[in-house]
């Protein structure tokens, strides 16, 4: 269990599983907690009807009734704090927009909300972007990513950066090619850096939302970032001070009969 120093929590499709590994010369305890039954029944109906991840200790919804579209008169996000009572709420929607759809959320380290999404006009002109949320529960700082589709993000710092893997929309006329990537982004200076072109025909990496939720996952902290693909086995691991990037093979696990729905990178 070496690979799993950085100490990820696995969630596995049979229940919660923390996968012991040593610190400090100590053997890690699972620690659980019984949610009272008016929170069963509320993150149930949450679960069940929409999109979901932790997030920093909060449940942060999106995509109800089944759809990621969002709607410009009430809130498209919503998170819970680990009583469950709602934390943050979120209306995302574009000035001009015949309609939006929410790509991922994320919670930042300050307690922010940030997503990805793509607005449509009403000249069929796509607009991809990422957003910080206000504190009115509206979008704050927006930078558009076009051609980039943006769809996982994760921040790990209370600066106003953050990470997004995603896809370049080919552009044949700019030499964008068709490939996957992980970028990084701040509020205040635009893109900070790209790296880690995936061919579009790498199996697994096709299909950026993955085949079930959280087949791929992006998490990071304030050393290092990680993508991991539950499908290929693929722990993608980079050092943002060493600008390392590597890939690790997780295994042995069989995809068919184990499903990676899920994990937490700690310091």
């Amino acid at each position: 269990m070496n690979r799993w120093r950085t100490a990820a929590l696995i969630w596995l499709a049979s229940g919660l599983v923390l996968f012991p590994h040593t610190v400090a010369g100590q053997q890690a305890s699972e620690v659980t907690r019984l949610l009272q039954p008016n929170h069963q029944t509320k993150f149930s109906a949450l679960l069940d009807g929409g999109l979901s991840r932790w997030d920093k200790s909060y449940l942060v919804t999106y995509g109800f009734n089944g759809t990621p579209d969002a709607s410009s008169s009430k809130p498209s996000i919503i998170a819970y704090d680990r009583t469950g009572n709602v934390f943050r709420e979120a209306t995302v929607w574009l000035n001009n927009s015949e309609r939006v759809s929410v790509g991922d959320a994320a919670v930042t380290k300050n307690g922010k909300l940030v997503v990805t999404g793509s607005a449509l006009d009403s000249k069929g002109v796509i607009a991809d972007f990422v957003a910080s949320i206000g504190d009115d529960g509206h979008l704050d700082k927006v930078i558009r990513t076009s051609p980039f589709l943006p769809v996982y993000v994760a921040s790990c710092d209370a600066e106003g950066t953050v990470w997004i893997y995603g896809k370049e929309r080919y552009v044949p006329d700019r030499g964008i090619p068709n490939v996957l990537r992980l970028r990084n982004y701040s509020f205040e200076k635009g893109e900070l850096a790209a790296m880690l072109e995936i061919s579009g025909s790498d199996p697994g990496w096709t299909l950026t939302g993955g085949k079930y939720a959280d087949q791929i996952s992006l998490r990071c902290n304030s050393q290092t970032v990680v993508l991991y693909n539950a499908a290929t086995g693929e722990y993608i691991n980079y050092e943002v001070k060493t600008k390392n990037l590597r890939t690790i093979k997780v295994g042995p696990l069989d995809p068919a009969k184990v499903h990676i729905t899920g994990f937490a990178l700690t310091e």
